[in-house]
């Protein structure tokens, strides 16, 4: 199945989210031909943690970026991607034509894995 996840314009802030037994702290986009589309507005990510892959958002197909902004701070979690996970089994890609992505203090640690890929971004 296919979903999207679409953001034009506007602001949307998430804080302290969590996913304790899977991936994408805040937002999660799974299926073979889903995306996140960002347009524009504004996006905030602060202290969002995930047990897998993706502390702040799990993409399994990509991210496309055609404006906004995208900022993430402060965001882990114990495999891949402290704040960004885009899946490789579907083709995952990270397409940016304009707008700005943000990462600061984002991390990868901890947990039942002895490593970790991509503290900040993990394509």
């Amino acid at each position: 199945s296919a979903g999207h996840f679409i953001h034009s314009s506007g602001s949307s802030t998430f804080n302290r989210c969590r996913a304790l037994t899977s991936a994408g702290g805040a937002v999660q986009v799974e299926g073979a031909q889903s995306l996140f589309k960002m347009h524009g507005g504004s996006m905030r990510f602060s202290d969002c943690w995930a047990f897998s892959n993706g502390g702040a958002l799990f993409m399994s197909k990509g991210l496309r970026q055609q404006g906004g902004d995208i900022e993430l701070m402060n965001c882990s979690s114990t495999s891949q991607g402290g704040g960004i996970y885009i899946g490789l089994r579907d083709g995952g890609n990270l397409e940016q034509d304009a707008g700005s992505i943000s990462l600061k203090t984002c991390y990868v640690a901890g947990g039942d894995f002895q490593w970790g890929f991509g503290g900040g971004i993990s394509v």
